[in-house]
């Protein structure tokens, strides 16, 4: 088990990661915008669930509970007040890693698992051509991350828009393809990303030219390019 607490300005922020779940535990209540599986969208949490499945049940519910159902009897287990937010892979928790950093009283925190085995360019060709919801693939980049800092609405879009921005460069970056068409990728087609917000300064913007935009894109990208480089070494040593 992997197990840290990080103490910003007006917010603590825990983290646990055992074999089959990583949890995130807020001191307090954040303010969150993400595609979280269960409690998606514009959020008020307390904690992150970010749980590994064995089989894409967001897929094929056959002989399995459905994905908003099995997470609430995770959280239950775990003791997690109802308001969380959800999020599944297969990829393996050994995956997970964290960062953090601080400038004055600003701080910014990521933790994510990662696997790439549906990498994904823009524009491949889709892999079902009907208009149902499908989350086909076994790979995901599943990222958590924020600021103590008191988000406008506007910044804590642009904070998801940074920290994708941020998954696509380091992806990218590393030289991942695309399992359908070899092209340069930017992510898996099963990605899942979830930002927050504090109480501290107040912040209304994060873009490329801000420095929690300079701060969270490295909080994203310095734990990310570590877990595609180590995937991309065990998959040339046919270890996986």
């Amino acid at each position: 088990m992997e197990y840290g607490i990080i103490p910003f300005p007006e917010l603590e922020i825990s983290y646990h990661c055992k074999e089959d779940h990583a949890r995130i535990d807020f001191s307090n209540p954040v303010e969150a915008l993400s595609s979280a599986l269960y409690h998606g969208g514009r959020q008020t949490i307390s904690h992150v669930l970010n749980m590994k499945v064995t089989h894409n049940i967001a897929d094929d519910y056959k002989g399995y509970e459905s994905p908003h159902t099995t997470l609430e009897n995770k959280a239950r287990k775990l003791g997690l007040s109802p308001d969380f937010a959800g999020l599944m892979t297969s990829a393996s928790m050994k995956s997970f890693r964290f960062y953090s950093e601080t400038e004055g009283d600003l701080g910014v925190f990521c933790c994510l698992t990662a696997g790439l085995t549906n990498a994904r360019a823009p524009g491949d060709r889709a892999d079902y051509r009907d208009l149902e919801a499908h989350r086909a693939g076994l790979g995901t980049i599943n990222i958590i991350a924020g600021t103590n800092a008191r988000l406008s609405e506007a910044a804590l879009c642009e904070a998801l828009m940074m920290v994708t921005d941020a998954r696509s460069w380091a992806v990218t970056n590393c030289g991942v393809k695309s399992r359908i068409s070899g092209e340069p990728a930017s992510g898996t087609g099963t990605d899942s990303h979830l930002v927050f917000s504090g109480t501290g300064p107040e912040i209304h913007f994060c873009g490329k030219h801000t420095l929690l935009g300079e701060m969270l894109a490295r909080a994203v990208i310095t734990p990310l390019q570590e877990v595609i480089k180590l995937i991309q070494h065990m998959e040339k040593l046919k270890i996986i």
